[in-house]
């Protein structure tokens, strides 16, 4: 709360998780509420847990925000390593950078958890009926 003091009025919980192979990134983007639909909606922070480390690339945090009229000025890479947790702002621009060099398993995977929270947000519809 002390780096992020607007989380204290989050009310939602967004989550999901990747498991990637040591030579898969993950584009750059910023968090939305519904991918954007309706106009972008940014989570107050987004967090990452990584849960199986040393295998893939960093995590690219940068100080970008989409309603920036210049380049990011800042950036920060976290890399990989099992139990790091990252939070940052949930409306700056991310991604993960590719892995690097030989691969230490083929079996290996970067496995990471992901929560937003959020002050409000959009449900998604159900796909099934």
């Amino acid at each position: 709360i002390k780096y992020f003091p607007g989380v204290k009025d989050a009310k939602y919980a967004e989550w999901w998780a990747h498991c990637r192979q040591h030579p898969s990134g993950h584009q750059l983007h910023f968090d939305s509420d519904d991918e954007g639909r309706g106009g972008v909606r940014n989570p107050i922070i987004s967090t990452v847990i990584c849960i199986e480390g040393g295998i893939g690339g960093p995590t690219l945090v940068t100080t970008q925000r989409i309603t920036d009229k210049k380049l990011a000025s800042n950036g920060w890479l976290v890399f990989p390593e099992e139990n790091r947790f990252i939070m940052f702002d949930g409306s700056v621009l991310h991604g993960v950078i590719p892995g690097r060099g030989i691969v230490p398993s083929p079996t290996q995977r970067r496995i990471t958890f992901m929560i937003a929270f959020w002050k409000d947000i959009t449900g998604h519809p159900s796909d099934s009926n």
